[in-house]
């Protein structure tokens, strides 16, 4: 078995005099992003991490982590080692020399990257060999404009394909998918980038604030729509918030439901018996033996084995599974989650 090609390391640029807010800045030939860096690399700039710290890669501080991947071969696992290895990307920070404390204190107080971080200034070895590079190199991975730093949960990541396959498969207007509890909305704007119109449903103003800035910034031109409810999905009764997502889903019907580390019974219940036909359901969420890591701990955000597949979204209610994965693999910490994805063939009671 041939190694493994090296993680295509994401790039960070913080120095604060390289970015758009400061136009008349010059930088001189010494300074600038070697060519093949610059389609890939994301310019934020030191003093706004903290309110942007949402548009940052997933952390990588296992050391070990691409070694142990390794040493799983079975193809049943395919999308979730792929998924795993996407999310163990090192990462390198541009920054110039009088900010090398600065970034390090902001990245290690806040147990970022703590291991798999390299930090790259003009004029260094790394910066230097990069600049010598003037052919296209294509170990780089080829990222559509605007590049970006983070990504999508990789339970959305291993299924995508699978779920455009089914759902696009007779051809339609635009589709639409609702992202429930979906945080800051690094889901749903992956999902408008791709075309889809999006409802982004969470109980956080501040979560659907970024949300909505992701959006601007990352969903395209040609992308979907994204439209949020804020809603408390505990509080409200269930068949008041499918209501409302399907109000501002009009005219179009949801093609796709998706929920990652949220968990709401009740609702899950609903969408199982009442989604129509040709409805799709990707839900991931941490299952039993999280426990072991301290959270969550309650019953009520705890899924049971097989309970999704099984007692949920069960071929007996008209649904047929499309992926499905238990354990360990999608969750940084190793904490297990089950994920699965779903299609809706038939109505049955």
């Amino acid at each position: 078995m041939s190694a493994p090609a090296p993680a295509v390391p994401h790039l960070l640029d913080v120095r604060e005099n390289h970015h758009d807010h400061v136009p008349d800045h010059v930088p001189d030939p010494g300074e600038r992003l070697p060519t093949h860096w610059r389609a890939r690399a994301v310019a934020i700039p030191l003093s706004e991490l903290d309110a942007r710290a949402h548009e940052l890669p997933p952390p990588c501080d296992d050391p070990n982590g691409d070694d142990a991947l390794e040493n799983e071969s079975s193809d049943a696992n395919v999308h979730v080692l792929e998924a795993a290895r996407e999310r163990r990307r090192p990462l390198w920070v541009i920054h110039d020399p009088k900010q090398a404390h600065d970034v390090a204190a902001w990245f290690n107080s806040r147990k970022r990257h703590t291991i798999r971080r390299r930090m790259v200034v003009p004029g260094d070895d790394t910066w230097n060999q990069a600049l010598a590079t003037q052919h296209d190199d294509t170990s780089l991975e080829k990222m559509q404009p605007p590049p970006r730093l983070w990504m999508p949960s990789p339970a959305l990541t291993a299924t995508i394909d699978a779920i455009e396959a089914s759902a696009f498969q007779n051809g339609s207007s635009t589709p639409c998918a609702v992202d429930l509890g979906c945080g800051v909305g690094r889901d749903a704007v992956l999902l408008a980038s791709r075309g889809w119109d999006v409802v982004a449903v969470d109980s956080s103003v501040p979560a659907l604030e970024k949300c909505t800035s992701l959006a601007r910034k990352y969903a395209g031109r040609n992308g979907g729509r994204i439209q949020t409810l804020q809603v408390d999905m505990r509080k409200v009764p269930t068949e008041q918030v499918v209501e409302q997502v399907v109000k501002l889903a009009n005219p179009a019907q949801p093609r796709l439901y998706l929920g990652v580390r949220f968990l709401h019974r009740p609702l899950l219940h609903h969408l199982a018996c009442t989604a129509a036909v040709g409805c799709h359901v990707l839900w991931s969420h941490f299952m039993d033996g999280c426990q072991a890591w301290g959270h969550p701990l309650r019953e009520r955000d705890i899924l049971l084995q097989n309970e999704l597949v099984s007692s949920i979204f069960s071929a007996s209610r008209g649904w047929r599974t499309l992926f499905s994965h238990e354990g360990a693999g999608f969750a940084e910490d190793a904490r297990p989650l089950a994920t699965l994805a779903t299609v809706r063939d038939e109505l049955k009671s």
